[in-house]
């Protein structure tokens, strides 16, 4: 559309929001509904006495991965292993479930920063970013350990990478021989309840 697709974006806003009529005509630029610097937002507490939060209660991601929903299972399964051993011991307290979020806090918060990164990577308009954002998506398929390793992480199943590890997938998406770098194996945490804890 002439507009690169803000009328149309207000026009079926509009449909399914009529009561928000004058806020949506007043969105001037898609920018302004598509910069979304979630990744920040994350709860100082996840627990409290005979209580603990997970998913977006205590952390929002940004939709450009789709991570909310796997974030929000591995709470879960998380928080299942902490309660089980609690309750075995006889114990909800705050500082009996303290170890659920400790588990969890680096892999939210790597996920929460990837979301936003992949979020700006998307987006972006400057002419030698988007030359690099291109070539990554051109280069991803010739890149399998990277994505084997990226796509672990995303479903929760291997810890975060490195800040090293991080450089290191990027430029492998960049410059397919580097995948060869990336190591083969899988460093999958997740076992069954009760054998073990979830990435």
């Amino acid at each position: 559309m002439p507009d690169g697709g803000l009328g149309y974006l207000k026009e079926r806003l509009t449909a399914f929001f009529p009561n928000l009529e004058a806020a949506i005509a007043g969105i001037r630029d898609l920018r302004e509904v598509q910069v979304i610097p979630s990744y920040y937002l994350l709860a100082e507490r996840w627990v409290a006495d005979g209580a603990a939060l997970l998913g977006d209660a205590i952390h929002c991601v940004n939709p450009a991965r789709g991570q909310g929903m796997n974030l929000a299972i591995a709470d879960a399964w998380e928080l299942a292993e902490v309660l089980a051993g609690a309750l075995a011991a006889g114990r909800t307290d705050a500082r009996a479930l303290a170890a659920y979020a400790a588990r969890r806090r680096r892999h939210v918060e790597y996920i929460q920063k990837e979301g936003d990164r992949t979020r700006r990577f998307l987006l972006a308009t400057h002419p030698l970013m988007a030359r690099l954002r291109d070539r990554v998506f051109r280069n991803m398929p010739r890149a399998p350990r990277a994505i084997r390793r990226l796509t672990a992480v995303l479903a929760g199943v291997e810890p975060p990478p490195s800040p090293a590890e991080d450089l290191l997938l990027l430029a492998a998406f960049t410059f397919p021989w580097v995948d060869r770098l990336v190591p083969a194996g899988g460093r999958t945490t997740v076992s069954p309840p009760g054998t073990g804890t979830p990435g």
